[in-house]
């Protein structure tokens, strides 16, 4: 089975939602399942997210929420679906200059940036 398939990818999504898994979990930064989908631009899984009641207001460790990870990743369509069904919800993303990015982990985040 290949996950990067989009159809696999919504099967294997749904049936863990649907045996239980928690929409809202997060990893150890904070992200949510949403928040992974809406980075990676994934659409079939983010509106499955949505209708399985993923939470839009929850925030990673640096306050970033789905809808900014979307925007910034540049996936217009996922904007353009959570805005709409945000708003129906009643519900609203983060202003823009709240934006918090990561600093880089892993080798490349051992880099003195005054030796570049």
């Amino acid at each position: 089975m290949h996950l990067g398939n989009p159809g696999t990818r919504s099967k294997f999504t749904r049936l863990l939602l649907e045996k239980g898994a928690n929409v809202n979990c997060q990893d150890e930064d904070g992200r949510t399942a949403l928040s992974h989908a809406c980075e990676m631009g994934h659409l079939d899984v983010v509106k499955l997210l949505v209708q399985f009641n993923a939470d839009p207001d929850v925030s990673d460790a640096w306050g970033n929420s789905p809808l900014m990870y979307a925007a910034f990743s540049g996936h217009s369509q996922i904007l353009e679906f959570l805005v709409r069904a945000f708003k129906r919800l009643g519900l609203r993303g983060a202003p823009a200059d709240q934006w918090r990015w990561p600093a880089p982990r892993g080798p490349e985040s051992a880099c003195d940036p005054g030796s570049l």
